[in-house]
């Protein structure tokens, strides 16, 4: 195998060429265009289809990208996709627009069975409210190619407000986001100690930018964090490496003080659990509950539910082979929702779900 680098603009041009057969004779391309004997494949293209709607197409994918090609010789029609992802789906894109185009292609060719997909090992959970801003979720992005598109988000009007990272089986690291239309000034800063967190936190505290999500993990042995800023006023706090109870005693301190938990993160350090919270100036009802197994977690989700409080935040991390579930409760009375233990497949077809129900992803965790 082998490949060369190429734009989308050459990778139309050579599609065009192929259609209008102005590189070979057309004896050549006939036999290049021949299926092989008890296969779907010719001289370097994949075959399609046969008689008169037969289509010829290529496909491939490398680091940051995705390509297919498709032409329809007896029709004179081509499309070329080229996707900057490795985990896009560029021939689901192509025949959606050769369909589109008049070819007659079967639903099955152009809608993506997920399903049919290898599964990893990992699940999801998601926490909906009833919401209509316009929502972006972004997923397996590495540390550039997440910032490019928080970049190219954030200059169209979406800004972050979820971040969720964990190192992929390559040993890589990758980025999950959920974007929100809507204003304001906004940061995201990634890769810091303990020390130089505190000071980009107390940095942008300053200039009115309020921290709304906090991650941390390890990389090389060494723990980092990263952290969302969005425009805003009012008191707030950052407090972490407490145990559990150190952190309750913490919650209630703050709690009294009129500051309420925006978001909960807990980790390990020297095997031992730790927790971390985001606080911000707030009034209402609220609670927090942590360490729950998933049926105990369920029936607490049910207990505030009838008490008008709605889940808006999740924390979940593995004691041994169990999950143990944590989450922040405010007051409400919009719908809500929450999917746990989906896998992406799934979980991707409950997002269109309760997006065309009116529904905003709040929180995605993985686990």
């Amino acid at each position: 195998g082998g490949g060369f680098k190429s734009t989308i603009t050459d990778v139309t041009r050579f599609v065009k060429g192929l259609a209008n057969r102005q590189m070979l004779h057309d004896s050549t391309y006939e036999l290049m265009w021949t299926k092989q004997a008890d296969s779907n494949y010719s001289y370097g293209f994949g075959i399609e289809e046969n008689g008169s709607n037969r289509r010829v197409a290529h496909s491939g994918s490398q680091t940051k990208t995705a390509t297919y090609y498709v032409v329809v010789p007896e029709s004179k029609l081509g499309v070329a996709v080229m996707c900057n992802s490795e985990w896009a789906r560029p021939v689901i894109l192509g025949k959606k627009i050769l369909q589109a185009l008049g070819v007659a292609l079967s639903p099955g060719e152009y809608a993506w069975n997920c399903n049919a997909e290898d599964k990893s090992d990992y699940q999801y959970a998601g926490v909906w409210r009833k919401g209509n801003r316009d929502q972006v979720i972004r997923k397996g992005y590495d540390h550039d190619d997440f910032n490019e598109e928080w970049q190219k988000l954030s200059n169209a009007g979406y800004r972050l407000v979820d971040l969720e990272t964990y190192t992929a089986k390559n040993g890589v690291r990758r980025w999950d986001g959920i974007f929100n239309k809507q204003g304001g000034r906004y940061a995201l800063w990634r890769n810091f100690d303990s020390d130089g967190f505190h000071q980009k936190w107390q940095e942008m505290s300053n200039d009115s930018l309020r921290l709304i999500d906090l991650e941390t993990y390890e990389d090389a042995g060494k723990r980092q964090w990263a952290g969302v800023f969005i425009e805003g006023g009012g008191k707030y706090a950052l407090w972490r490496d407490f145990d559990f109870d150190g952190f309750h005693q913490k919650w209630q301190e703050m709690s009294n003080d009129g500051l309420h938990l925006l978001d909960l993160e807990t980790y390990t350090v020297g095997g031992q659990q730790r927790w971390a919270g985001v606080f911000r100036e707030g009034s209402g009802k609220y609670a927090l509950g942590q360490n729950f197994d998933s049926e105990g977690f369920h029936k607490k989700w049910e207990e505030m539910a009838a008490q008008g409080m709605r889940l808006a935040e999740v924390e979940v991390y593995q004691d041994g082979d169990e999950p143990l579930w944590s989450g922040v409760w405010l007051a409400g009375e919009e719908g809500y929702y929450l999917n746990r233990n989906h896998d992406y497949c799934s979980l991707y077809k409950k997002i269109m779900e309760r997006s065309k129900a009116g529904y905003e992803l709040l929180d995605l965790e993985r686990y």
